[in-house]
């Protein structure tokens, strides 16, 4: 019974012992309300609903007698149970809570039965399967938004399996049209709760809202700008609260009483999605957030006892690793960002919405800075062996186990420690070769992805999650491998998968890796690509929602020669990216899309980095 309660526990390292020791020193938690108890926090007993609860501005499960351990034992998940993407939390009651229809309920049981598992991704994710749910007693504009999100991921789904049915794509038109009022009415809820009654716990679930249905619908553009807002949030509560225990930076809230851990980890997916790409911090600024958890990794557990842990250390590791990689760049650049962020939409006036700065070769701190930054890779894939290390027994069990998720939880995560200790590893690497070391890694991405895909084919039909998967990986894989069959492979399964992940769309990085695989093999006969004919691509354009990109690149190498150049390509899904997916729905879908954006704009400028954004931030952050 211990080593299952163990195994549920998250990953929290002593951190959470300390809790525990905490609430044996007290009856409180036995006869707590099921929300502390599921939490495990002190529960004030309070009724009919906690004070605590009430205080996080989630919602209050009541009070239960106590079951027996035997009970508990029964009902605990373990790591053979098959889960798949079922909840595995009990989901909140709808006691209390107004729907306008039957419509309205249904979707919202739909949510938490599949809707929450699958707009998640591959992991379980608590926020989604049992904190919004709650808030949705607390907060109308989270109930509408659960709501929403349930309508219009049921439409996405009725598009793709009815493809010529007329039937199936009325009603998919239909689910649309009505998730987009319902969001219409979130953004204006939001407005008004966020203005009289402003709290970072509650900007932060906004904004993550927010940024998962402009995700869902496809509004690129829209979502990135918020997910930036939504990391100041995230950077500026961290500014004001340094945490009490330096062993828990980076895994733990420092302020639970004010955002708990849960939501603050859910709020790392702003920053997955803008670093690298989209990110127009300083040099200064990635310098001093790759310090994050600085002791919470020297302190990482030898062996992860569960794929929960695994996760929350592997999202610090690679959230450091990146801004290694941010500041190196940057640095080389002459303070400037390689992947130039041209306003606060990411787009320039041309919607360029990728523009690369190539190295400047006279940059007088490249020389001088080498042996730093040499000695900084060596540590930073240090810290990526040793969190393989850490998860290498837990793979070896999740490969044997019948937990489908599990398995390609544990095979994804897999896939981007080999991915990231490819970034990390040719940092630094002059040239287009850097790359061709890593040849073992680019086959074992292409094996372990092929699985992922068919098995997550089997237990959902929906193509977009919130979360980063593999997408990143096979791009890098069919970017930076020029061993032909594996290479083609990586993008015949970016065509297969045919999903989103965040901003990342496997449809538009296959067209991207098929133009730069083309351009690099004109003219070569032999198997090998030669340093001269290798391609990197400088920016990319939409044309507005035609169909069309033009990709500037540049041919060969510093050493070899630099030759410029641009290629027009028919690249259909990134017009989706930069306007809105299933815009051909309907006049009326449209409309309301265009309405949503507009009202959007307010909650933007509750939530940016102007005047406005901070005074809410300020106050939010200093609200106990």
């Amino acid at each position: 019974m211990e080593d299952r309660e163990k195994n549920e526990a998250s990953a929290l390292g002593q951190g959470e012992k300390t809790k525990a020791r905490g609430r044996r020193s007290t009856k409180r938690s036995r006869t707590g309300c099921l929300t502390c108890k599921f939490r495990k926090v002190k529960c004030d007993e309070a009724k009919p609903e906690c004070n605590r609860c009430r205080v996080f501005g989630i919602g209050c499960d009541g009070y239960e007698k106590p079951v027996s351990s035997l009970s508990l034992a029964k009902v605990s998940p373990t790591i053979n149970e098959q889960s798949d993407y079922r909840v595995l939390l009990a989901p909140s009651p709808t006691g209390g809570l107004q729907f306008d229809s039957e419509v309205e309920r249904r979707h919202f049981h739909k949510f938490q039965s599949e809707t929450a598992n699958e707009i998640c991704g591959i992991f379980e994710s608590i926020f989604w399967q049992k904190l919004v749910p709650q808030a949705c007693h607390r907060e109308q504009f989270v109930l509408d938004a659960v709501i929403a999100l349930s309508a219009y991921n049921t439409s996405l789904k009725l598009s793709k399996a009815g493809l010529q049915d007329e039937l199936f794509l009325a009603n998919a038109a239909e689910q649309a049209q009505f998730a987009l009022r319902k969001y219409q009415n979130c953004l204006q809820v939001m407005q008004i709760s966020l203005s009289n009654a402003p709290s970072p716990q509650k900007a932060l679930m906004a904004c993550l809202l927010v940024c998962s249905f402009e995700g869902l619908l496809g509004n690129t553009v829209t979502a990135l700008a918020h997910a930036r807002s939504g990391q100041t949030l995230v950077e500026n509560f961290l500014a004001e609260h340094p945490h009490p225990n330096p062993k828990f930076e980076g895994i733990t809230s420092p302020a639970p009483l004010i955002i708990e851990d849960r939501l603050l980890q859910a709020a790392s997916y702003f920053e997955t999605q803008i670093l690298g790409l989209f990110d127009g911090r300083s040099r200064d600024d990635h310098a001093m957030l790759k310090r994050e958890g600085k002791e919470a990794i020297y302190l990482m557990p030898q062996a992860f006892k569960d794929l929960d842990e695994a996760c929350i250390y592997w999202d610090l590791v690679s959230r450091r690793s990146m801004h290694f990689i941010c500041e190196y760049s940057t640095d080389f650049n002459n303070g400037l960002n390689p992947y130039a962020v041209n306003d606060t939409t990411g787009l320039d006036s041309q919607g360029k919405i990728l523009s690369y700065t190539k190295n400047s070769s006279d940059n007088p701190s490249r020389e001088q800075n080498m042996g730093h930054y040499q000695v900084e890779r060596k540590k930073y894939l240090e810290d990526i062996s040793h969190w393989s290390a850490a998860f290498s027994d837990l793979y070896s069990r999740l490969k044997r186990t019948t937990n489908k998720r599990q398995i390609i939880g544990a095979h994804t995560l897999n896939v981007k420690s080999k991915a990231m200790e490819m970034g990390v590893g040719s940092a630094m690497e002059s040239g287009t070769c850097s790359h061709d070391k890593y040849f073992t890694h680019f086959r074992e991405i292409v094996n372990l992805s092929r699985e992922i895909i068919r098995i997550k084919k089997t237990l959902s039909q929906s193509d977009f999650a919130v979360e980063l998967g593999i997408i990143p990986s096979l791009h890098a894989t069919a970017k930076w491998c020029r061993e032909r069959t594996i290479r083609r492979e990586a993008i015949a399964l970016l065509r297969w998968y045919d999903s989103r992940e965040g901003h990342w769309d496997s449809r538009v990085m296959a067209d991207i890796d098929t133009c730069v695989m083309e351009l690099e093999e004109e003219g070569i006969d032999t198997e090998y690509i030669p340093e001269c004919a290798r391609v990197r691509v400088l920016s990319i354009t939409s044309d507005d929602g035609q169909g069309w990109a033009l990709v500037e690149y540049i041919r060969g190498s510093p050493r070899t020669g630099e030759l410029p150049g641009s290629r027009r390509i028919r690249c259909p899904g990134l017009s989706c990216t930069l306007s809105r997916r299933n815009s051909e729905q309907s006049e009326k879908s449209t409309s309301s899309a265009t309405s949503s954006r507009e009202e959007l704009l307010v909650l933007s400028d509750l939530t940016d980095t102007g005047q406005s954004g901070d005074e809410l931030c300020k106050s939010s952050c200093t609200t106990p």
